[in-house]
């Protein structure tokens, strides 16, 4: 056999074993990721409300929800904010934070209830006052909405220099928004009953 032969079929073999290993790699990452997202949604769905049907505390179960998140994603902080009287009061911060209450106007409070999952810029024109300062972090913010109305507001923080969110993250954000909003749009009426 010609050597310049053996050298070019050695080298298309250790291509073709290194693309494989690579494709495994991926797909490997891929199903991580998912699993990863599916914890902060599954908890949204299932424990969340079930807890909250047995009469667990809706404080606790924020707190749960919000360590969920900053599991899920890796974060450096995650918030959840509700709405209470035209203001946004943090209830469950992972870790602990306390922050001032925000008011916002009726036009911030339909903008955000019918906003999509945003970026630092969207806050920036929309809610300043809930960056608090936070202009050198990677955020994305999923309003907690349900019929129009604003319940809330879901923080997820990374630091500027960490990777940011993946596209993925905004759909499980979303996804955890509204089964959140659900949630407490059915406290709040059982309450009022």
């Amino acid at each position: 056999m010609n050597p310049s032969t053996v050298i070019l079929a050695g080298l298309l073999g250790s291509i073709l074993v290194t693309a494989i290993v690579y494709a495994v790699i991926a797909r490997a990452g891929r199903r991580r990721r998912q699993a990863e997202n599916l914890s902060a949604i599954d908890f949204a769905r299932g424990s969340f409300a079930s807890q909250l049907n047995r009469g667990v505390e809706m404080g606790e179960l924020l707190l749960q929800l919000v360590e969920a998140l900053r599991d899920t994603f890796k974060l450096d902080a995650a918030e959840l904010w509700l709405c209470e009287d035209g203001e946004l009061k943090l209830v469950a911060a992972e870790p602990r934070a306390d922050r001032d209450p925000i008011a916002l106007t009726e036009a911030e409070l339909s903008i955000a209830a019918n906003a999509r999952v945003s970026s630092a810029a969207w806050a920036k024109v929309g809610m300043p006052a809930v960056l608090g300062g936070r202009v050198s972090s990677n955020l994305r913010l999923a309003p907690i909405s349900h019929s129009g109305q604003l319940f809330g507001l879901i923080v997820a923080e990374r630091g500027r220099r960490a990777e940011s969110l993946a596209i993925e993250a905004d759909a499980t954000l979303e996804e955890v928004a509204r089964e959140v909003g659900v949630a407490v749009n059915k406290a709040r009426v059982d309450a009022a009953l």
